[in-house]
């Protein structure tokens, strides 16, 4: 968690300084090593279920955001079951954006999907870039083009929501539809060892991210190396 809340206000943290959850209200501690970025951390256990470490990848994320669009707490107002998270951005028309690095099950998918009804899914894919290319007989459907997908992550097959592939560099890759078709290939070997893989199939647009921050942040262009103030010290 990069804010807490001090005297009413959202903080950043800070050496040596503690704060208040804005989720349960509880005490938290900066916590403001040279390894990690900097956060505000429970003295116990995270009050969030949903919780994933803060990475610069997140912090370059949502630093083209306002502040007061980050880390928003939203309560179920659909079922006012008393649930309530912090989401990585909320836009002034209810939408929410996650920003999704770590590994997620498709359980925890469809609650997010679920608890905030109206969201776009922003998923950090660099680590397996070299997995997902354009099909090679570049077909084309309903304007979109049809890539494939090595060992897929399939926890994503149940997502309704928009999901935008981050590869590390200034393009997206707005999936459309990831296809139940799939390509299965063996290969064996002596002393009765094999080799497999799967292949899927899914449909998606090149989006780049400009095009991307200007429809949802107002940002017309996306800033290179983006500055965050909380972030390791380089002392």
């Amino acid at each position: 968690m990069i804010y807490a809340e001090k005297n009413g206000e959202k903080v950043l943290p800070k050496k040596g300084e503690t704060a208040n959850c804005p989720l349960c209200s509880q005490k938290v501690i900066a916590r403001c090593g040279l390894v990690n970025v900097w956060h505000w951390a429970h003295e116990k256990e995270e009050c969030d279920s949903w919780y994933e470490p803060i990475t610069k990848w997140h912090l370059d994320w949502q630093s083209n955001f306002s502040e007061n669009q980050r880390e928003v707490v939203i309560k179920d107002k659909f079922f006012q079951s008393g649930k309530k998270h912090i989401a990585d951005i909320l836009l002034p028309n209810d939408v929410v954006i996650e920003f999704q690095n770590s590994t997620i099950s498709a359980g925890e998918i469809l609650e997010r999907e679920g608890f905030y009804r109206k969201m776009i899914w922003v998923v950090n894919v660099e680590k397996a870039s070299h997995n997902i290319s354009l099909s090679h007989n570049k077909l084309k459907i309903d304007n979109c083009s049809l890539y494939k997908w090595l060992w897929l992550r399939r926890c994503w097959r149940v997502a309704k929501m928009p999901i935008f592939l981050d590869f590390g560099d200034d393009f997206l890759l707005y999936v459309k539809e990831l296809k139940n078709d799939y390509h299965v290939e063996y290969k064996y070997f002596p002393n009765s060892y094999y080799y497999w893989r799967a292949e899927y199939n899914m449909l998606a647009v090149p989006v780049s991210k400009n095009t991307f921050l200007a429809k949802y942040a107002n940002v017309t262009q996306c800033p290179k190396n983006a500055p965050h103030a909380a972030q390791p010290s380089q002392a």
